[in-house]
């Protein structure tokens, strides 16, 4: 915001200035605005009357200062009228869908196609003119642009996956938009108003001019315009000029200050540490390979010296040191919440305004600063041309709208890289962690989110940067496309001489890879030497089986059974004869785009499956009086992958938590407030008070996970669905999430489907596993069987690629990345 300041200070100043004409304007006004003077009409500027005068004899300044109040009152009217209607109708539309959102839709496009000047002539012919029904006429034109506009907004609201997350709890359409929409779209509704209030002002002028709208004697600019070009017939073009210049100003100030809003009103998908708009920031002009060939040999790359990180005024690093030289592959580990994160961030000025750092410089660049700052040119060049980053929720950098090649060769071209070049280039990253080339034509949303993670990775590669910042690359990975993925960056760091500043929770991982592995604990940095068993998922208890939990006595009998399911996208198979039966823990184990997540969302009733069927059984547990959309939250919940999106940015963790407990709350549970309800399970999950206060952002990836699981349990379903829980965990916070999940599930009589590529958290969590491989079954049975004696070469490969990152040893056996390629063909969906 300090970049904009200077900008707004001339059209706030503009404002100010007429937002006191029209409070003060009798006051400040030199004459009165309607005493006529007929001995000296269309007298010249004077002294006395620096506009001179009009043809009663009216001083033309004091007309136009008291003209201000009526022409500003009337567009603020009309902005309340139509941003109030227009939001209504906008978010009554979106929450109803169906037909009615289509109908809507249909009655505001053509409302919206009629000239509004013309609509304003016709409704003043029919109502007459003054102040009433032109403000109704220009309200009416202005209506289907809000409506519009907001319908569109709540759509993409709702398909955000927080908003997903309140459908799957069993929130209707409309509580959602009306009690947590609101707020994210009063920010785009308050922009699209300050706009509205000049392109009114100019309507209804138009209207008075053409003598439609205020009448004599009151007057706007409008009528003066149209009273100053009697004058301008007489050669006295001044009078007209006044409050033309006024019209005009007014105009082009709202707009000025309108527009840096329209940048910054964006509904956000999640409010991080690093509050990260990422668009390939850290691309790098193929223009500076030259000077980067030279840099090879410069000693450090990125030196932190005396560094210092700290949040809130709660320091999390105390004047540390730490080098990158070029070439150099340096790994971060520490607990989550330590602040790896954060530290990334603070190298791009990527770091909340709560937050602050010093100490940090790049060769050739200097200091580099922690905030951003729009419209910063040297900040814009450090992301551009030196530093890549590869963030961890790479979905949330990839717009939905446009396909995966134009994301990728998008900056190299702006740079003048040819675009067949370009293409070439994205396609061969692609195929080096194992992507086919037809992903350059697939949309984001047909893709799993270890593939979404993939491309990530290749498009920060696209322009070769000098230093690469990865936070938790493979974390959306499976153990075998990590593996391979470690490679490519290792060879790339190598070939190129980029230097690889990575955060990981995988020590196992980071021994392998890293040249140097640097461990983020009690406020420093230090240099760590081989993992120690302390730091690995202990060994799991024996799994207590459903049918010893709580109601659940005797041999258990299946809750749900997935028969023959199949799941087609765009005529791509994601799912094919899928079937089993959850009567027990059972774990999915699959690589990157297998299908595991498609399984949940079938499970959870998200999508429904093409062909087969989900079939619960026992359906008479519930009661018939309950809607269908609380059926279904009782029956299945899912924990998400990733806890940041799947949390509304806005709403405190408590209240939020507290509105799921009030909607599933039994009836013999009255005595109970919600609020303590609320408590005990946040207390449960194994969180602090201070949580129920707290925004997403200001927790820990490990603490937002717990709230994610503290949510599924506030509809006590009877199936709990875990998608990847401890993917974006380190291994100790992973392994206390582990013993969580145990407890609860004993202790609520949840069955568990477990979905990982990690196969220490099915050993610790699922009784029997279900292999999947290109959307279908390829090995089911006992865990124990399947880990200790897999048969099928896919689940040998995911187990003993498994079994090496987890003892810290050479990173990627042979990638059969040929096959992976014509494998994943299918599922590009």
């Amino acid at each position: 915001m300090d970049a904009l300041r200077p900008r707004l200070v001339l059209p706030g100043a503009v404002l100010f200035v007429f937002l006191g004409m029209a409070v003060a304007g009798p006051l400040i006004a030199p004459h009165s605005p309607t005493a006529p003077d007929l001995f000296h009409t269309y007298a010249p500027p004077t002294l006395g009357h620096p506009l001179g005068t009009d043809g009663s004899g009216r001083d033309v300044l004091s007309r136009t200062i008291a003209a201000t109040r009526l022409s500003l009152l009337l567009p603020v009217c009309v902005v309340l009228i139509s941003s109030v209607l227009g939001s209504v109708i906008g978010v009554l539309s979106a929450a109803a869908g169906g037909w009615m959102d289509a109908l809507s839709h249909r009655a505001m496009t053509v409302l919206m196609a009629l000239p509004g000047m013309l609509l304003g002539i016709v409704v003043v012919a029919r109502f007459g003119s003054g102040t009433v029904a032109p403000v109704c006429a220009v309200a009416l034109g202005t209506i289907p642009h809000i409506a519009l506009l907001v319908r569109s907004t709540s759509h993409e609201l709702l398909s955000r996956q927080f908003m997903t997350a309140y459908r799957l709890a069993g929130f209707s359409r409309r509580w959602i938009m009306l009690r947590r929409g609101a707020r994210h779209l009063l920010p785009v509704i308050g922009t699209q108003s300050l706009m509205n209030v000049g392109s009114s002002l100019l309507w209804l002028a138009g209207l008075s001019f053409l003598g439609l709208g205020v009448q004599p004697p009151d007057a706007d600019w409008g009528v003066l315009i149209h009273d100053g070009r009697q004058a301008a017939l007489r050669g006295q073009w001044w009078q007209a000029l006044a409050p033309a210049v006024c019209l005009a100003a007014f105009v082009l100030a709202t707009h000025a200050l309108a527009e840096p809003a329209a940048r910054s009103a964006k509904i956000p998908a999640k409010r991080g540490a690093a509050d990260r708009t990422r668009r390939h920031d850290g691309a790098f002009s193929t223009r500076r390979r030259v000077l980067r060939k030279e840099e090879q040999g410069a000693a450090e790359l990125l030196t932190l010296r005396d560094y210092r990180l700290e949040v809130d005024g709660r320091p999390l690093i105390s004047g540390s040191d730490l080098d990158v030289r070029s070439g150099e592959i340096v790994c971060l580990v520490g607990p989550s919440g330590s602040g790896k994160s954060l530290l990334l961030a603070s190298l791009t000025g990527r770091l909340p305004e709560s937050a602050n750092a010093s100490g940090a410089a790049l060769a050739g660049f200097g200091r580099l600063p922690a905030h951003d700052r729009p419209g910063d040119r040297r900040l814009r060049e450090l992301r551009r041309r030196h530093v890549g980053v590869i963030w961890q929720e790479s979905r949330a950098g990839l717009n939905p709208m446009r396909r995966i090649g134009a994301h990728m060769t998008e900056v190299v071209c702006d740079d003048g890289l040819p675009r067949g070049a370009a293409r070439a280039r994205a396609e061969k990253l692609l195929a080096d962690v194992g992507l086919p080339p037809s992903t350059m034509r697939a949309y984001p949303g047909r893709l799993s989110g270890g593939m979404a993670a993939r491309v990530a990775i290749a498009g920060a590669l696209m322009a070769r940067p000098r230093l690469l910042l990865a936070d938790e690359p493979t974390a959306a990975l499976d153990v075998v496309t990590g593996a391979a993925v470690a490679d490519m960056l290792r060879a790339a760091c190598r070939e190129y001489g980029t230097g690889l500043l990575m955060t990981t929770h995988d020590e196992g991982l980071a021994h392998a890879i890293a040249d140097r592995v640097v461990r983020l604990g009690d406020l420093a940095l230090t240099e760590d030497t081989a993992p120690t068993a302390a730091r690995t998922i202990p060994a799991p208890s024996a799994v207590t089986t459903t049918g010893d939990a709580p109601g659940r006595a005797g041999t258990p009998q299946p809750v749900v059974t997935v028969r023959a399911a199949g799941k087609v996208y765009g005529g791509a198979m994601a799912l094919d004869d899928v079937s089993f039966a959850l009567d027990r823990n059972i774990g999915l184990l699959g690589r990157s785009g297998s299908g595991k997540s498609t399984v949940a969302k079938l499970v959870v009733g998200l999508e429904a499956p093409t062909s087969g069927a989900i079939e619960w059984t026992r359906a008479g547990a519930w009661t018939t009086t309950r809607p269908p959309r609380l059926k279904r939250a009782k029956a299945a919940q899912l924990v998400w992958q990733d806890p940041d999106l799947a949390l509304d940015p806005l709403c405190p963790v408590g209240p939020d938590l507290e509105a799921l407990v009030r909607l599933h709350a039994a009836r013999d549970s009255a005595a109970a407030s919600p609020r303590s309800i609320t408590r005990d399970l946040l207390h449960a999950v194994g969180l602090p008070p201070e949580t129920y206060e707290a925004l997403p952002a200001e927790l820990s990836g490990g603490m937002r996970q717990r709230v994610v699981l503290a949510r599924a349990l506030a509809a006590r379903p009877r199936v709990l669905v875990l998608d990847e829980p401890t993917a974006q965990l380190d291994r100790e916070t992973a392994a206390r999430l582990i013993d969580v999940i145990r407890a609860l599930q004993i202790e609520y009589g949840i069955t568990l489907l477990v979905i990982s590529h990690d196969v220490s958290v099915l050993a610790g969590l699922a009784e029997r596993i279900v292999v999947l491989d290109r959307g279908k079954v390829v090995e089911f049975g006992d865990t124990g069987t399947v880990l200790g004696a897999p048969k099928h070469p896919r689940t040998l490969e995911l187990v003993e690629a498994g079994n090496r990152l987890s003892l810290g040893r050479t990173v990627g056996s042979p990638h059969r990345r040929g096959q992976d390629v014509e494998e994943q063909e299918s599922t590009v969906r």
